[in-house]
């Protein structure tokens, strides 16, 4: 290919014709559009019958397509925003779709189509170690030499019936009589050993971001996704057929050069310090997922006030320890023998209100409080390094507390124990580095690589080994 596709942070427009895949004989004019915000699909004509669709409202539809260019597009679970109905005139439609893809006709994203998939990730070739391009210049014969590199696809991890690899993906354009453009893009992909849907690539390569973001300590933002697996008459095989997915996104990470960034650990680092790494991140994602979500919420999104990043942090440390450790101080059984006890003795005379409270509160009294969960936490980290980091010890899980306790309930008590601005701000740093070496742990890594990846980081180092502003 001379170019590569459109991203999915570009704006485009393709003209052509459209109907819904159940009546492929009514066509009608129109273009689709195209931006990482939203996809609509403007039409001069309506699509189905005109009749009662003055009274009822659209019902999600799968809208196929051809381009002028002779470029299959699929629209499923698209519905109507608007029929501006004109007497006399030309009757519009406009529908709006969540994803789209190109190159193909599917009915669904659930119907078992494609065997591998691909995503670019920005700042994905810092995370995979690779380098496209080789300079050398000649002085003498004043000759500049470049060589570029387009890495043969590679399989990183295999488990059950996956692939995970990673490939590169080569454009050159001639310019000219005497120049041409090249791009280069790293890719990482996942392989079935069986068809599978749309969405189950689009969570699977969401996966594979994820890690690679937590590694990186940024969120790398997906760029774009390519599936495969299809012939040309639609049967599942391995030949590649290029078909581009395009879909909407919230995506609220800030703009961030990671081009001369170098991850917390790259992936050829991970995969030394644990070859099973990506299998243990696939086979705990369920479990980890809520706290990984409040974790880039923390370190990808923008303008949060400092306290409700904190906040944030704190909740990704408790929910870290509810998902991952014994959420029981006792047995259930012990636990519920002195329940009973417990409300036994309430007093008759208590008001109804204050019983009905103290009742709800003894139902998760056998949960940890937030402090107990901390010392849980630090007391791993110390029997896992053989040394307990600078600063995390109970003076600073005690100022946690207090400081979400106030922001939570904003008890005047409290108002004086809390944490300022900065301190907020350190101490959500902290949290951000501890959170990512409890996840690293979870993956198998041994605490000598952690340290290794950690000692590479220079904020990161520093928040370990020193106590409050590790710069100040």
């Amino acid at each position: 290919m001379s170019k590569p596709k459109p991203d999915l942070d570009a704006t485009f427009e393709e003209r052509g014709l459209w109907w819904i895949a159940s009546a492929p004989d009514d066509k009608v004019a129109g273009i689709i559009k195209v931006s990482p915000a939203e996809i609509t699909l403007e039409l001069v004509g309506i699509l189905g019958k005109l009749d009662a669709s003055f009274y009822s409202a659209s019902e999600n539809l799968t809208i196929h397509g051809l381009t002028i260019g002779g470029q299959r597009v699929s629209l499923p679970d698209a519905f109507r925003l608007a029929r501006n109905i004109k007497a006399p005139g030309i009757t519009t439609d406009r529908y709006y779709a969540s994803f789209a893809a190109f190159g193909i006709y599917i009915a669904d994203l659930d119907s078992p189509l494609f065997r591998s998939s691909w995503a670019r990730l920005h700042g994905l070739e810092a995370w995979l170690n690779h380098s496209h391009f080789r300079r050398g210049y000649d002085h003498e014969a004043r000759r500049l030499d470049l060589e570029v590199h387009a890495k043969s696809i590679e399989t990183i991890a295999e488990f059950d019936d996956l692939e995970v690899r990673t490939g590169t993906n080569m454009y050159t354009d001639q310019r000219g009589r005497t120049g041409f453009d090249t791009t280069v893009h790293s890719c990482l992909g996942i392989r079935s050993g069986q068809a599978r849907s749309v969405r189950w690539h689009l969570e699977a390569l969401g996966k594979l971001q994820n890690l690679a973001s937590l590694c990186f300590g940024y969120p790398l933002k997906m760029l774009a996704v390519e599936l495969t697996g299809l012939d040309a008459e639609g049967d599942v095989s391995d030949e590649r057929l290029e078909v581009h997915a395009y879909f909407s996104r919230m995506d609220d990470a800030e703009t961030k050069d990671l081009d001369s960034s170098a991850p917390v650990i790259s992936a050829p680092e991970l995969l030394e310090a644990n070859p099973s790494a990506i299998q243990a991140w696939f086979e705990q994602y369920a479990l980890l997922e809520p706290a990984m979500h409040l974790f880039f919420s923390i370190i990808g999104t923008k303008q949060l006030f400092v306290n409700v990043r904190f906040l944030l942090a704190v909740q990704a440390l408790e929910v870290f320890h509810r998902r991952t450790a014994s959420g029981r101080l006792c047995e259930p059984s012990d636990f519920e023998s002195a329940r009973k006890a417990l409300v036994a003795a309430i007093p008759d005379m208590t008001p109804a209100a204050l019983r009905e409270k103290i009742k709800g509160m003894l139902n998760f009294a056998n949960e940890p409080s937030l402090m107990q969960r901390l010392r849980s936490l630090m007391a791993s980290l110390e029997l896992e390094f053989n040394e307990m980091p600078a600063g995390v010890g109970g003076k600073f899980c005690r100022s946690l507390v207090d400081t979400r306790n106030y922001y939570t309930h904003f008890s005047a008590n409290l108002q004086e124990k809390c944490l300022d601005g900065e301190g907020m701000h350190w101490a959500t740093r902290r949290i951000v580095m501890l959170f990512t070496v409890f996840v690293l742990m979870r993956l198998g890594l041994k605490p000598v690589a952690i340290r290794a990846a950690l000692t590479r980081h220079q904020e990161f180092n520093r928040l370990w080994t020193h106590e409050g502003n590790p710069f100040g």
